[in-house]
């Protein structure tokens, strides 16, 4: 439900401005960039801020989309989006100085995260007339001199709130000192509970995405196991407090009482359908910052009974359980590591420092073996129709995000198959996915 509502919301944004541009294109290489004031209207509270380069962005998008793709039915999905979407009816004539910056924030207000757009403007009347017209639930827009606010809140937000967030204390935007002809985004973070203060940037040509960042550097601590990369590898070590309470709630939900998870690595491979069950091919493993108990996942039965286990061999570290004769194995590697899958040899003694390690084939996480109706009706699922299509384009992703000289370091890579193209294939990913 709330990818849904996010796609409703950022979607006739996105697509929108690219339709734009597709007419201005010719434009776009007369013309000069315009000045952005909407650099100065930053929130001071912000701890996320993205700034897209729009006229490099969107000259870029509808290049490749519209001519360097050749790709008539990208263009046609775009084109019924268009005249499908009323929503998208708001940017014909918004008001909006389309050669300028645009800057995406988030920033909590009253205990509650939201998230605003700012944009330069050339006619502050007619951005109000046109987001009046086709008002979402819990959108918001504010005008000062020629800046124009899109707030997406909560149900606590109000129309005071953004007329706040323009008019209130603001942070300057950090300037680059160098800017590749590619570089199309650039986000910083400021006290974020998560990376500390940073920037990042964001290249895209043609058919690679190059992502970099530094940030300083939050307490992190290497755990002693990690898993060797097979299929699709994930190894995470930025949870949350909310996403731990949650895990927690849906362990004890099970009746497992599971400690704070400090760090998680994953392999996956794909998944089958058994004649009653279905099958998981990976493996996961779990670090907590305190002991787990062991009796509470050794002597379970009735769990493994209901989630269709059956169980083989009991000893004091390791369950051998079977599911439809598929193994799976249950181990403690110490008191606060946990291991569950299929090859007990991904297991590696080895420090593991990553806070984030992405890599492997992502093919595999929409990979489906078997399963007769069930996988067949899967298959037509909008989001998993849309993923399987992306993750099948990409040759090779690789993101790692790690402490380096005292600072979190992020390096990050993603290439695209043949003569896929990075943007038209996330265009494709976005109109596949959205719900009709």
């Amino acid at each position: 439900m709330q990818i849904e509502i996010k796609l409703k919301r950022i979607l006739p944004i996105l697509l929108g401005l690219l339709l734009l541009w597709s007419c201005f294109i010719l434009a776009v290489f007369l013309l000069g960039k315009s000045d952005n004031n909407n650099q100065a209207y930053v929130p001071k509270q912000a701890d996320f801020v993205l700034n897209i380069d729009a006229k490099s962005f969107f000259q870029t998008a509808a290049y490749d989309v519209f001519f360097a793709a050749q790709d008539d039915e990208l263009v046609q999905q775009i084109q019924r989006f268009s005249a499908s979407n009323k929503t998208s009816e708001t940017w014909n004539d918004a008001g909006i100085d389309l050669f300028s910056d645009v800057i995406y924030f988030q920033q909590t207000i009253r205990g509650e995260k939201v998230a605003g757009v700012l944009f330069n403007l050339i006619d502050s009347k007619k951005f109000i007339s046109a987001f009046s017209k086709n008002k979402s639930r819990n959108q918001f827009t504010a005008v000062h001199e020629h800046i124009g606010l899109l707030l997406f809140g909560n149900s606590k937000t109000t129309q005071r709130d953004a007329e706040n967030v323009l008019q209130g204390a603001h942070q300057p935007m950090p300037t680059m000192a160098t800017k590749s002809a590619n570089q199309l985004l650039r986000g910083t973070t400021q006290a974020n509970p998560l990376l500390g203060t940073g920037m990042f940037t964001l290249d895209i040509q043609n058919q690679q995405l190059t992502i970099q960042g530094d940030f300083t550097a939050r307490q992190s601590h290497s755990v002693p196991w990690t898993l060797k990369s097979d299929g699709f590898h994930l190894s995470y070590g930025l949870f949350s407090t909310a996403v731990q309470d949650s895990l927690s709630r849906m362990f004890e939900a099970q009746g497992f009482d599971m400690p704070t998870i400090a760090h998680a690595a994953i392999n996956y491979r794909g998944t089958s359908f058994g004649k009653e069950t279905v099958l998981p091919d990976g493996e996961m493993l779990i670090h907590c910052t305190k002991p787990i108990s062991k009796a509470q996942f050794l002597q379970a039965d009735s769990v493994w009974r209901k989630w269709g286990f059956t169980i083989e061999t009991v000893t004091n570290n390791t369950l051998i359980l079977l599911r439809e004769n598929k193994a799976y194995t249950l181990r403690f590697l110490d008191d606060e590591t946990l291991f569950f899958g299929v090859k007990t040899t991904n297991i590696l003694q080895k420090s593991e420092k990553h806070l984030l390690l992405m890599e492997g084939d992502v093919s595999n996480l929409t990979e489906i073996n078997g399963g007769g109706l069930g996988a067949l009706g899967l298959s037509f699922y909008p989001p998993f129709k849309a993923s399987k299509y992306y993750f099948n384009a990409i040759d090779a992703v690789k993101i790692e995000l790690k402490p380096v000289h005292g600072k979190l370091k992020l390096d990050g890579k993603l290439t695209m198959k043949d003569k896929q193209l990075v943007i038209p294939e996330i265009v494709r990913f976005f109109l596949t996915m959205r719900p009709n």
